[in-house]
């Protein structure tokens, strides 16, 4: 056509793109998605990671960056030795390992030579990611009052995840979770007060179960099952803070 002044306009042919254009063009956008969805993913796994990192340093006494010393979340030096109450009582202790019904921590008190006599019986059950060891110097005190306290041995090593494998993670979960098995820890209780009561140094009928976060959960649930299975065996259950674990 023409246009004012008597100039023709002329129009180009509009190209059409090729398969490869449109393919990329298609798939620009969904590659840039994907990638930000994985930097996402990838920065949620690392802050759990730290998160998991830091609690269990906290459960398992690890001293934390800048501290000289481990911490604990349960501290012996919170009872007062000074107090009759609280302090150490009349007897001298043995303390042994045993493997049989499972790993676990015995203290007896000590008897003199020709002595005879029988105790109440105390099954103590630890608190998730917490070694009895870190328990012992109350168990040990407990005793020394006349109580053979029994504390189990299972369930105590939750693995860390490293800063420097991320992948590390997946397999702290699967650990945790395994740790974190309350029906597995109500039955180390059953068998520890089966235990205890066919021992000849243990008073019948005279027994308590004591636990704490977990192992407070763990030892309600057990109260439980005694009242039926063993009536009367059970005389008193003690928790400090219980929850039920992570598969009741």
């Amino acid at each position: 056509g023409m246009g004012a002044g008597g100039r023709q306009n002329s129009v180009s042919p509009r190209r059409r793109p090729s398969q490869a254009e449109r393919t990329k063009a298609t798939m620009t956008p969904l590659a840039n998605r994907t990638a930000k969805k994985a930097t996402r993913t990838a920065a949620a796994a690392l802050v759990i990671m730290c998160c998991c990192s830091l609690f269990l340093s906290l459960a398992l006494g690890r001293p934390l960056p800048g501290e000289r010393s481990p911490r604990a979340l349960l501290e012996s030096d919170a009872i007062d030795p000074s107090s009759p109450a609280k302090g150490k009582g009349q007897y001298g202790v043995d303390k042994s390992s045993v493997t049989s019904p499972h790993k676990a921590l015995l203290f007896v008190p000590q008897q003199s030579d020709g002595e005879n006599a029988t105790f109440p019986a105390v099954v103590f059950a630890h608190g998730l990611c917490g070694p009895a060891n870190l328990y012992e110097d109350w168990l040990e005190r407990l005793a020394s009052h006349g109580y053979i306290v029994m504390a189990n041995q299972e369930q105590e090593e939750c693995k860390t995840p490293s800063i420097w494998n991320p992948f590390s993670i997946f397999d702290s979960i699967g650990n945790l979770r395994a740790q974190s098995d309350g029906k597995k820890m109500v039955q180390h209780v059953l068998e520890e007060a089966d235990f205890l009561a066919a021992r000849d140094d243990v008073r019948p009928n005279d027994m308590a179960l004591v636990g704490h976060s977990m192992g407070g959960g763990a030892v309600i649930a057990a109260a439980a099952e005694l009242a039926s299975s063993h009536p009367n065996l059970i005389r008193s259950v003690v928790t400090v803070a219980p929850w039920n674990g992570s598969t009741f």
